[in-house]
């Protein structure tokens, strides 16, 4: 599998491990039609899709970090607004059509590290509040 969700991603907060579970469903989908060499139409609706779920769960985290007053919130939202607004240059320099592969490694990448270090502070802070 080329994006697998593995147990060591979990950050302890339920909602938001569940949707880091669907992000990685939503990238392993791209990359299978990437491989039944699927139109770009298809690999496309499938990355807007994906992009449409990464908002609503940046929001979701983003939700949990007023209500709670996460201190690092600044920095986190920070990379919310930068992923976004580099699968969009995807979007506009044409490479979404001609270099998907590219795209693909570059978020799951950022997807990794992310979880790893931003997302596993914040699922720390969460616990210590209380939040499962």
């Amino acid at each position: 599998m080329y994006a697998e969700w593995h147990e060591s991603y979990k950050i302890g907060i339920i909602r938001i491990d569940q949707q880091h579970r669907k992000l990685f469903g939503f990238l392993h989908k791209i990359y299978e039609s990437m491989l039944k060499k699927e139109d770009h139409e298809a690999r496309e609706t499938l990355l807007d899709e994906l992009v449409a779920f990464a908002k609503e769960h940046f929001a979701e985290e983003e939700r949990y970090m007023k209500e709670y007053e996460y201190p690092g919130s600044t920095d986190h939202i920070q990379e919310h607004v930068h992923i976004i607004e580099e699968i969009n240059e995807f979007y506009k320099s044409g490479l979404v059509r001609e270099d998907m592969k590219s795209l693909l490694d570059f978020l799951v990448g950022w997807i990794n590290n992310h979880m790893a270090e931003t997302d596993s502070k914040l699922g720390a802070f969460l616990s210590e509040k209380g939040v499962r």
